[in-house]
């Protein structure tokens, strides 16, 4: 994007420079005393993010009552490369509602989520109830000890996007997506909840 250059994964819906520039702008962190942090706000036509996270359009029809779904991770659970209709949580929230289940999502994710201490240290600022689900999102794939350490509460999307598929290409670099790949990691992550009878 620098050198004026639209990624191929974007190009192939029409996207505009407007659109990539935003889709692919990075955020700004606000650094909090608690050894935690937050997104800086933003207003635009693709994204936007209010009071520390970025927001999810499904939520406008909801009711905030609902069962809250919290989407922890970095970059690829933010969203990077994808407006806000197009994120995995908003995408979870609208499979929900087309399946007639009432679910109120929020995108807590942000780079420092790479950070085990920072991210633990967000955790802590929210206010979570045991009928609450956290989702938590890396690129990082896990070692046999560490999905053990889940209790069998994994994914591995890797396979899913394995070619061939008829996907087309989904991938603007080597880990983050086009509205179609975070499409399919919904798919699965909403089908895994309702299976485990989460929603």
């Amino acid at each position: 994007m620098k050198q004026g250059i639209i990624p191929e994964a974007l190009l192939r819906f029409g996207e505009n420079k407007v659109y990539a520039n935003d889709v692919l702008d990075g955020w700004g962190l606000q650094s909090h005393e608690g050894g935690y942090d937050t997104l800086t706000d933003k207003t635009s036509t693709f994204v936007n993010r209010k009071n520390g996270y970025r927001l999810s359009p499904i939520n406008e029809e909801e009711n905030k009552d609902n069962k809250k779904v919290y989407f922890f991770g970095n970059s690829v659970m933010y969203g990077i490369g994808s407006d806000d209709v197009h994120t995995l949580p908003n995408l979870v929230g609208r499979n929900a509602l087309s399946d007639n289940k009432s679910i109120y999502v929020e995108n807590r994710a942000n780079f420092s989520m790479n950070d085990y201490v920072r991210s633990t240290n967000l955790l802590k600022q929210i206010d979570i109830s045991d009928e609450d689900i956290i989702v938590f999102g890396t690129h990082l794939a896990l070692t046999v000890e560490q999905q053990n350490m889940l209790n069998g509460e994994y994914i591995d999307m890797q396979p899913y996007f394995e070619r061939p598929h008829e996907m087309g290409e989904v991938f603007l670099d080597m880990t983050h997506m086009n509205k179609v790949g975070y499409e399919k990691m919904a798919s699965v992550v909403y089908n895994y909840l309702v299976e485990k009878g989460l929603i």
